[in-house]
Protein backbone atom coordinates (compact mmCIF):
# COMPACT_ATOMS: atom_id res chain seq x y z
CA UNK A 1 0.00 0.00 0.00
CA UNK A 2 2.95 2.47 0.84
CA UNK A 3 4.75 1.65 -2.15
CA UNK A 4 2.22 2.88 -4.60
CA UNK A 5 2.10 6.08 -2.41
CA UNK A 6 6.04 6.67 -2.23
CA UNK A 7 7.86 4.72 -5.27
CA UNK A 8 10.86 2.63 -4.70
CA UNK A 9 10.12 2.30 -0.63
CA UNK A 10 10.13 -0.92 -0.08
CA UNK A 11 8.71 -2.41 3.08
CA UNK A 12 8.85 -5.82 5.23
CA UNK A 13 6.75 -6.18 8.27
CA UNK A 14 8.90 -7.93 10.61
CA UNK A 15 6.14 -9.43 13.36
CA UNK A 16 6.52 -7.62 16.75
CA UNK A 17 5.18 -9.54 19.91
CA UNK A 18 5.61 -7.74 23.26
CA UNK A 19 3.74 -7.94 26.36
CA UNK A 20 2.39 -4.88 28.01
CA UNK A 21 4.50 -3.35 30.74
CA UNK A 22 2.42 -3.37 34.14
CA UNK A 23 0.82 -0.05 34.89
CA UNK A 24 1.54 1.24 32.09
CA UNK A 25 -1.13 2.12 29.48
CA UNK A 26 -1.77 1.27 26.06
CA UNK A 27 -2.87 2.43 22.78
CA UNK A 28 -5.60 0.78 21.32
CA UNK A 29 -5.01 1.05 16.78
CA UNK A 30 -8.19 2.90 15.72
CA UNK A 31 -10.18 0.83 12.93
CA UNK A 32 -9.29 3.07 10.44
CA UNK A 33 -5.53 2.03 11.03
CA UNK A 34 -6.44 -1.82 11.64
CA UNK A 35 -4.30 -3.96 8.71
CA UNK A 36 -1.81 -1.00 8.05
CA UNK A 37 2.11 -0.83 9.41
CA UNK A 38 3.52 1.49 11.97
CA UNK A 39 4.87 3.02 8.69
CA UNK A 40 2.01 3.48 7.02
CA UNK A 41 0.23 4.81 9.80
CA UNK A 42 2.26 7.68 9.88
CA UNK A 43 2.38 8.53 6.26
CA UNK A 44 -1.02 9.27 6.78
CA UNK A 45 -0.63 12.42 8.94
CA UNK A 46 2.24 13.40 6.51
CA UNK A 47 1.78 16.86 4.88
CA UNK A 48 2.17 16.43 1.18
CA UNK A 49 0.98 20.19 0.66
CA UNK A 50 3.49 22.71 0.12
CA UNK A 51 4.19 25.23 2.26
CA UNK A 52 1.91 28.45 2.05
CA UNK A 53 4.92 30.63 1.74
CA UNK A 54 6.06 28.64 -1.34
CA UNK A 55 2.77 29.14 -3.13
CA UNK A 56 3.44 32.85 -2.88
CA UNK A 57 6.46 32.53 -4.90
CA UNK A 58 5.21 30.86 -7.80
CA UNK A 59 5.65 33.56 -10.37
CA UNK A 60 9.32 34.83 -8.92
CA UNK A 61 11.85 33.97 -11.25
CA UNK A 62 14.52 34.85 -8.71
CA UNK A 63 17.58 36.88 -8.80
CA UNK A 64 20.01 36.19 -11.97
CA UNK A 65 23.62 36.12 -11.27
CA UNK A 66 24.12 39.55 -12.62
CA UNK A 67 21.66 41.05 -10.41
CA UNK A 68 23.00 39.20 -7.60
CA UNK A 69 26.49 40.43 -8.07
CA UNK A 70 25.61 44.02 -8.48
CA UNK A 71 23.58 43.99 -5.65
CA UNK A 72 26.33 42.18 -3.46
CA UNK A 73 29.03 45.34 -4.99
CA UNK A 74 26.51 48.08 -4.19
CA UNK A 75 26.66 46.76 -0.57
CA UNK A 76 30.61 46.67 -0.10
CA UNK A 77 30.62 49.72 -1.53
CA UNK A 78 28.12 50.85 0.61
CA UNK A 79 29.61 49.08 3.85
CA UNK A 80 33.39 50.63 2.95
CA UNK A 81 32.34 54.22 2.98
CA UNK A 82 31.18 54.20 6.47
CA UNK A 83 33.86 52.31 7.54
CA UNK A 84 36.81 54.98 5.84
CA UNK A 85 34.40 57.22 7.65
CA UNK A 86 34.47 55.43 10.92
CA UNK A 87 38.02 54.85 10.76
CA UNK A 88 38.88 59.02 9.85
CA UNK A 89 37.02 59.77 13.15
CA UNK A 90 38.84 57.17 14.95
CA UNK A 91 42.47 58.86 14.07
CA UNK A 92 40.58 62.13 14.21
CA UNK A 93 39.77 61.31 18.25
CA UNK A 94 43.26 59.46 18.90
CA UNK A 95 44.65 63.00 17.66
CA UNK A 96 42.97 65.12 19.45
CA UNK A 97 43.25 63.09 22.44
CA UNK A 98 47.10 62.93 21.92
CA UNK A 99 47.02 66.62 22.01
CA UNK A 100 45.11 68.07 24.39
CA UNK A 101 47.13 65.77 26.29
CA UNK A 102 50.52 66.80 25.78
CA UNK A 103 48.68 70.53 25.96
CA UNK A 104 47.97 69.96 29.89
CA UNK A 105 51.51 68.43 30.88
CA UNK A 106 52.50 71.95 32.44
CA UNK A 107 49.89 70.51 35.07
CA UNK A 108 51.91 68.33 36.65
CA UNK A 109 54.32 71.39 37.90
CA UNK A 110 51.02 72.97 39.30
CA UNK A 111 49.98 72.93 42.62
CA UNK A 112 45.79 71.30 42.04
CA UNK A 113 43.41 74.23 42.43
CA UNK A 114 41.13 77.07 41.03
CA UNK A 115 43.47 78.67 39.07
CA UNK A 116 45.45 75.64 37.58
CA UNK A 117 41.57 74.68 36.48
CA UNK A 118 41.13 77.70 34.85
CA UNK A 119 44.62 77.56 32.74
CA UNK A 120 43.97 73.94 31.57
CA UNK A 121 40.47 74.88 31.10
CA UNK A 122 41.74 78.16 28.55
CA UNK A 123 44.57 76.21 26.88
CA UNK A 124 41.73 73.29 25.89
CA UNK A 125 39.45 75.25 25.06
CA UNK A 126 41.59 77.74 22.75
CA UNK A 127 42.89 74.45 21.03
CA UNK A 128 39.31 73.27 20.55
CA UNK A 129 38.73 77.20 19.36
CA UNK A 130 41.00 76.59 16.30
CA UNK A 131 39.87 73.15 15.55
CA UNK A 132 36.54 74.55 15.14
CA UNK A 133 37.56 77.85 13.28
CA UNK A 134 39.20 75.15 10.47
CA UNK A 135 35.99 72.59 10.54
CA UNK A 136 36.80 69.83 12.22
CA UNK A 137 34.21 70.13 14.88
CA UNK A 138 30.42 70.82 14.05
CA UNK A 139 28.47 73.48 14.86
CA UNK A 140 27.29 76.92 14.27
CA UNK A 141 29.00 78.43 17.65
CA UNK A 142 31.86 77.48 19.39
CA UNK A 143 29.30 76.38 22.45
CA UNK A 144 27.80 73.42 19.92
CA UNK A 145 31.32 72.43 18.88
CA UNK A 146 32.69 71.83 22.25
CA UNK A 147 32.70 72.05 26.10
CA UNK A 148 35.56 71.69 29.14
CA UNK A 149 34.68 70.93 32.25
CA UNK A 150 37.74 71.18 34.72
CA UNK A 151 35.96 72.27 38.35
CA UNK A 152 34.77 70.41 41.32
CA UNK A 153 31.97 68.77 39.84
CA UNK A 154 34.57 66.76 37.70
CA UNK A 155 36.59 65.30 40.68
CA UNK A 156 35.91 63.41 43.57
CA UNK A 157 37.13 64.71 47.21
CA UNK A 158 39.55 61.95 46.87
CA UNK A 159 40.97 63.21 43.50
CA UNK A 160 41.65 66.76 45.09
CA UNK A 161 43.98 64.74 48.13
CA UNK A 162 45.76 62.78 45.25
CA UNK A 163 46.50 65.82 43.44
CA UNK A 164 44.57 64.50 40.35
CA UNK A 165 43.76 66.87 37.96
CA UNK A 166 40.50 65.85 35.91
CA UNK A 167 39.07 66.81 32.37
CA UNK A 168 36.46 66.13 30.73
CA UNK A 169 36.12 67.24 27.02
CA UNK A 170 33.35 67.12 24.80
CA UNK A 171 33.63 67.50 21.04
CA UNK A 172 30.52 67.48 18.06
CA UNK A 173 32.32 65.58 15.37
CA UNK A 174 29.42 64.30 13.17
CA UNK A 175 26.15 66.58 14.72
CA UNK A 176 26.10 69.47 16.53
CA UNK A 177 23.96 67.35 19.19
CA UNK A 178 25.86 64.52 19.86
CA UNK A 179 29.22 64.91 21.68
CA UNK A 180 32.33 62.15 22.44
CA UNK A 181 33.45 62.98 25.74
CA UNK A 182 37.13 62.71 26.48
CA UNK A 183 38.54 62.27 29.93
CA UNK A 184 41.92 63.59 31.13
CA UNK A 185 43.80 62.72 34.30
CA UNK A 186 47.17 64.45 35.30
CA UNK A 187 48.81 64.27 38.55
CA UNK A 188 49.37 67.51 40.06
CA UNK A 189 52.34 69.20 42.13
CA UNK A 190 50.12 68.57 45.22
CA UNK A 191 50.21 64.62 44.75
CA UNK A 192 51.47 63.19 47.48
CA UNK A 193 55.39 61.68 47.28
Amino acid sequence: MIESRYPGVFLTEVPFNAKPIDGVATSTPSSHSVGKTALERLAEHVAVESPAWTDANQNDPGVTQPQAFAWLGESLAYRAVPELKHVGMQRYLTDLNESIDKGIQFARFEPNGEALWGNVRAAIEDFLFNQWQSGALRGERPEQAYFVKCDRTTMSQNDLDNGRLVVLVGVATTKPAEFVILRFSVKTASAGS
